[in-house]
């Protein structure tokens, strides 16, 4: 292994837009497997000519990450590969991202959403969302008409905060038909985002009678 392989296993934190060169050889996957195995802080900011998704490869390269922002990538449309992913032995996996803990989407004009339900069972490590300035995006978790029912109840068991701003097409954090639980959830904002009606969890404890919470959140809404 050369000396410039050895640095980059030694990386922690890598903004990619300040090596347009390395990202494009990254997508390309022109560089050895397993070179960013240790990379923990993943900043993509100003990628103009991004692809579509995250390909498969690159999810299984950064499989130790645990911080990812994506800034000001217009021609991301979806965040992760869906072809890239599987479902091995009834259970949910992504390829990389398994201790992904916090998730910021800023300015990003081509995304609709951010997760699909089965991507979303592999994020059980997943503490924060944020999205802020993303003109497109309908839900954070997509609604999958062809979702196989036995994915049953949807849980998201340590994520603790979620931050939405100026999402002007945001209408529901989730709207499919699986049951979605969050019960470490502490904090939640919600700024700006005008079509905004309701969250899908489960068993509500404790609902205010406001006219707004009221279209924020439905019967399915619920915390521990």
């Amino acid at each position: 292994m050369s000396n410039f392989q050895i640095g980059f296993c030694n990386l922690e934190y890598l903004k990619l837009s300040e090596f347009p060169t390395l990202k494009e050889k990254i997508w390309n996957g022109r560089l050895p497997v397993g070179l960013f195995c240790n990379v923990k802080w993943l900043v993509l900011d100003e990628v103009s000519d991004m692809s579509s998704s995250f390909p498969s490869h690159v999810l299984y390269d950064l499989k130790n990450l645990e911080t990812l922002e994506v800034r000001n990538c217009h021609s991301l449309k979806d965040l992760f590969d869906i072809e890239g992913q599987t479902l091995k032995n009834n259970e949910e996996e992504i390829l990389g991202f398994n201790n992904l803990k916090s998730l910021k989407v800023h300015n990003c004009g081509s995304l609709r959403y951010l997760f699909t339900p089965s991507i979303i069972l592999g994020l059980d490590k997943l503490q924060e969302i944020e999205v802020k300035s993303c003109d497109l995006i309908e839900e954070i978790i997509k609604k999958d008409e062809e979702q196989k029912a036995d994915i049953g109840k949807i849980i998201i068991p340590h994520l603790k905060s979620i931050v939405l701003e100026l999402l002007p097409d945001l209408a529901n954090f989730y709207s499919g038909s699986n049951d979605l639980e969050c019960p470490s959830l502490k904090s939640i904002t919600i700024a700006n985002c005008s079509k905004m009606e309701s969250f899908v969890f489960t068993d509500l404890k404790e609902k205010s009678h406001s006219d707004y919470t009221s279209h924020l959140f439905s019967e399915k809404v619920g915390f521990s």
